[in-house]
């Protein structure tokens, strides 16, 4: 398996784990009706440590704790921040401000990467990335709102204002985390760094649940055949495995690229949501789609020495 990664190009293997985490909307939804934010997104940490846990163990035990101070700050941005921090934020803001908001201020991420990883990482973009880039955004925003109507803007800001500030929190820390897995990537394999995500995330998200007084996992909720074989694919499929991927893809092509091929992530999530859940998509969306694949394949493209 290792050696077939290998031999696949970093931004393939980075939209192959944008497309899992696409399917991750078909079973999150039924999920989120039975446990509170907090208890999923720990369910799901802890489900994915069960997967990732005995082969890391195995096959990369020296490794595991062989990390600089700078690799285990990376540790607590991408695994406490990242995984944690950052999905309950963008939870508190869709609940403040509505998913309207929430998904026009995340939508900003690879900006925010793209500058991030020229500060931090020394990455210099490549030539052809801007104007594509620049494409991919705007059909990121399209397809996200055809209507074009931004009039939530407008809204008074009480409530709204606080939905604002956790959107850009979790869009700041998505950010930061896929700086830092790079870094931590320069040293370590793939499934070390996904490894110490997911331990992070879990022991953060059990404080987490301590304090809103939800340390309680209900078993008997748990082993049901509609909430395990849900809670299995999160967990495993959407959960280690396509970051595992990602990781991968990561640890071959710079962050600045990396963040721009993740925005296959929300067409390959419109697909499939017209494809199980009957969604419909109007014309402009359509043509969107087309112009996001489009400019995400020509910036997956390595440019060719004259």
């Amino acid at each position: 398996m290792k050696t077939l990664i290998s031999k696949i190009p970093g931004s393939l293997l980075i939209a192959f784990a944008a497309i899992l985490w696409g399917t991750d909307s078909l079973v999150r939804d039924p999920l989120s009706k039975v446990f509170s934010p907090v208890i999923l997104v720990w369910l799901e940490h802890l489900t994915g440590l069960l997967f990732i846990a005995p082969w890391v163990l195995k096959r990369h035990p020296k490794d595991l704790f062989s990390l600089k101070w700078k690799e285990w700050i990376a540790v607590i941005f991408f695994g406490v921040g990242g995984s944690a921090l950052a999905g309950i934020f963008y939870t508190a803001s869709i609940q403040f401000a509505g998913p309207a908001v929430s998904i026009l201020i995340i939508k900003l991420q690879p900006l925010f990467v793209l500058g991030t990883a020229s500060i931090v990482l020394k990455e210099k973009a490549k030539n052809n990335l801007f104007p594509w880039a620049g494409i991919a955004l705007v059909s990121a925003f399209v397809l996200s709102f055809p209507e074009l109507d931004f009039s939530f803007i407008s809204k008074g800001f009480t409530s709204y204002a606080r939905g604002v500030f956790f959107a850009f929190l979790a869009m700041a820390l998505w950010g930061f985390s896929t700086v830092a897995g790079k870094y931590f990537l320069y040293r370590h394999s793939p499934s070390v760094g996904v490894f110490w995500r997911w331990v992070t995330a879990s022991l953060s998200l059990g404080f987490i649940a301590y304090l809103n007084q939800e340390f309680y996992i209900p078993l008997d909720l748990v082993f049901t055949r509609k909430v395990l074989p849900y809670l299995l694919y999160l967990g495993s499929v959407a959960g280690v495995v396509s970051m595992g991927i990602y990781y991968a893809g990561l640890k071959k092509i710079p962050a600045s690229v990396a963040t721009f091929i993740e925005l296959i992530y929300p067409l390959a999530g419109v697909i499939l949501n017209v494809a199980f859940l009957d969604s419909q998509l109007s014309g402009i969306q359509v043509l969107a789609a087309v112009l996001l694949f489009v400019s995400i394949l020509l910036i997956m493209i390595p440019k060719t020495k004259s």
